[in-house]
């Protein structure tokens, strides 16, 4: 006897997201989102560039980059497990998503244009003084340049789109708000720790706490600016998908 019909004359049998991977497969997206399984290797990717990052080098947590590789690390962590779980390649929690993004990308650029001076990396990954220096370029590397990079391309290619609001952008300024502050905090409280100021913009040299403050104030400009152009790029995205 044939199955019956749905309400929509179709057969009711269980749909290809909802079937079972054949025995001794690895499917952790469904077999026709090739989109899916695309977004899950490039997380995949992205979770052992930060491992490999974080353990080829010293990386303090005082500095904001461990703390934004760290939040990466367990977010696109989480990612790959839902992912599995739920058998989409969607992006969870993609608010979240963005503001990792922003941060990512901010500690990027504020690390090349204001700390490096716009110093090219490359050189750095074939040649240094000792191997010791060598692993560390690279490691610094991977956490500075690769995975921002990865994020970002991750954010533009892979769904969901449309979800961020220009209104999340006082919450995704705030953690980088809160470390400045932690940091001057820091520098106050323990004035002989070691990376007392762990980035230039935080010394106030000549110009004092003042001057810490505006260097930071027009930082966290230039970050708002980031933010609202990827809740804009989200947004034109959403349309196209």
């Amino acid at each position: 006897m044939s199955a019956a019909p749905t309400a929509a004359g179709s057969v009711d049998a269980p749909s290809a997201i909802d079937a079972a991977p054949a025995a001794g497969s690895i499917a952790p997206i469904a077999a026709d989102d090739e989109v899916g399984r695309a977004a899950f290797t490039w997380r995949l990717v992205m979770v052992l560039a930060l491992v490999a990052g974080l353990v080829s080098d010293a990386h303090p947590l005082h500095f904001f980059t461990t703390q934004v590789s760290v939040i990466a690390l367990g977010y696109f962590a989480v990612s790959l497990h839902l992912m599995v779980v739920r058998r989409t390649g969607a992006a969870p929690a993609p608010r979240l998503r963005g503001a990792i993004v922003l941060w990512l990308v901010a500690t990027m650029l504020v690390s090349h244009v204001v700390d490096r001076g716009g110093e090219n990396p490359i050189p750095g990954l074939l040649d240094a003084s000792t191997p010791a220096e060598l692993l560390a370029n690279r490691s610094v590397f991977l956490l500075l340049y690769a995975v921002p990079v990865l994020a970002l391309v991750d954010f533009v290619v892979f769904r969901p789109h449309g979800a961020t609001r220009l209104r999340d952008l006082p919450l995704w300024l705030a953690f980088p708000a809160g470390y400045v502050v932690m940091a001057v905090g820091r520098a106050l409280l323990l004035p002989e720790a070691p990376d007392r100021f762990p980035y230039g913009f935080l010394d106030p040299g000549d110009a004092g706490f003042v001057g810490v403050g505006l260097r930071a104030l027009a930082l966290g400009v230039g970050v708002a600016v980031i933010g609202a152009v990827l809740v804009a790029v989200d947004r034109m995205l959403r349309r196209l998908d």
